[in-house]
């Protein structure tokens, strides 16, 4: 069994591992790989390295920890499962035992260009890292504030600084703890360019939010898909006979949302292509969504996703 620190409930994974190499000293980062997984071959630059399992077999805080478990609350798994048929949700959780990116991306209808396994950049909220060093006299990486299109820490209501992606070489590993002590958070952190979108953006991050406190609840796609055409129903957004009225959709759309917004959030909906993400994820039965857009979908329609759970 190998040592480890603690980890914190909303820690990802790539900041648990960030965490060990700097308190191992001298140990080098494959040296560090080898000892958690046997192999120095998993990319860390993933929400879902290779070898997980092995990883939790080896360190001593994961003995008497279920996987899947894990995967709920160390990840960013929870996010998906509201938009996603339940099948599917379980055969992923199967997938990421071993990794198959390109089996998951597929199973969460995402491309690679859009994947959500692989991290571009690595984010932070200066407040709370001033509100770890007084709690912990350390900071972390936390869940949230890595998901692409949350930029906005809707604890501090404090924009995100980030770190570009650029080289997934593991040699180059951010020390989040060691940037700190040694002042450095200006050379490698910049702030998220947002525009005049912030609270469109804490929005969306009270949104994210409000998925993980509630990872718990029972809810599926088929679920979602069913509220959806309620609420559709009771807005006179479908005829009598079933169809959506996309036009008018949309344009409901653009009075909640700014343009600026959706662009950044790779929302932007084109009135001339009818088969746009909105008519695909309405229609599809099946379709999966990227988790942003529902979510965006969800407050235009009832508000909150916690009142979108409650309708």
């Amino acid at each position: 069994m190998v040592f480890y620190p603690p980890v914190y409930d909303d820690e990802i994974i790539y900041s648990i591992f960030t965490r060990y190499f700097e308190l191992s000293g001298l140990i080098g980062v494959k040296e560090a790989l080898i000892t958690l997984f046997g192999t120095s071959t998993p990319c860390i630059y993933t929400m879902f390295p290779k070898y997980l399992k092995r990883f939790m077999g080896k360190a001593e805080l994961f003995n008497n920890q279920d996987f899947n478990k894990y995967m709920m609350d160390n990840t960013i798994l929870p996010l998906f499962k509201p938009f996603i048929c339940k099948d599917s949700f379980e055969s992923i959780q199967v997938l990421l035992e071993e990794y198959e990116e390109k089996a998951i991306n597929a199973k969460l209808g995402l491309t690679m260009k859009d994947s959500f396994i692989k991290v571009d950049s690595i984010k932070i909220c200066l407040e709370c890292i001033k509100m770890d060093y007084q709690k912990f006299g350390e900071t972390y990486l936390r869940i949230e504030h890595q998901i692409k299109g949350n930029n906005v820490c809707w604890k501090h209501n404090e924009v995100l600084y980030e770190h570009k992606i650029r080289d997934y070489k593991n040699d180059t590993i951010i020390k989040i703890n060691e940037i700190i002590r040694k002042n450095l958070i200006e050379d490698y952190f910049r702030q998220v360019f947002i525009g005049d979108t912030f609270y469109e953006h804490l929005d969306l991050a009270i949104s994210i939010a409000d998925i993980f406190k509630t990872k718990d609840i029972e809810i599926n796609l088929q679920l979602t898909k069913d509220k959806y055409k309620d609420v559709l129903f009771d807005k006179k957004l479908i005829t009598p006979k079933g169809y959506l009225k996309q036009t008018k959709l949309t344009e409901m759309m653009y009075d909640c949302y700014s343009s600026e917004f959706l662009v950044i959030q790779n929302a932007y909906i084109d009135e001339k292509n009818k088969d746009n993400w909105l008519h695909r994820m309405m229609i599809k039965s099946r379709n999966v969504t990227n988790p942003i857009k529902h979510l965006l979908f969800i407050r235009m329609l009832f508000g909150s996703y916690n009142d979108f759970l409650e309708y």
